[in-house]
């Protein structure tokens, strides 16, 4: 029979990165969030109306005027985070509250559903970022 003993003396380094870890977890959150925001507002089409199956192209500027990030202490069920440090992080669009409305709103889904206009923009983002992702939480380690 062998018996093992692990002694850890020095966890200074240990106790830092716990502390520091939900901040860095939340920063890489919004920094991910931010870049799909920017990546999404970077690849309208050049024309109007654009064609089938390709993002939407900037009219009024209102759909590029709705996209936010927005942060949130609850989880995607709406409920709180169980520890107070947690952000939920999400790229918000809301044609209603964009700059030029007009008394249009709620079209943004209308863009992406392949059954009904077929512009999507969001889902394409999200293709063009997925190996991309990882960058934004190399960070949390150091």
């Amino acid at each position: 029979m062998i018996n093992m003993r692990l002694s850890i003396k020095h966890t200074k380094g240990f106790d830092r990165v716990e502390r520091e870890l939900p901040k860095r977890v939340n920063a890489s959150l919004k920094e991910a969030a931010e870049a799909l925001k920017e990546d999404i507002r970077t690849h309208w089409s050049a024309s109007a109306p654009s064609d089938y199956g390709n993002p939407p192209a900037i009219v009024t500027g209102n759909l590029d005027s709705s996209i936010s990030v927005e942060k949130t202490g609850r989880d995607e069920r709406g409920r709180f985070s169980a520890p107070k440090e947690a952000e939920v992080w999400f790229v918000r669009i809301d044609t209603s509250k964009g700059d030029n409305p007009m008394g249009r709103e709620g079209y943004e889904q209308v863009l992406e559903n392949p059954e009904q206009l077929n512009r999507p923009f969001v889902e394409p983002a999200i293709k063009r970022m997925e190996g991309t992702f990882p960058f934004f939480f190399r960070s949390i380690f150091k």
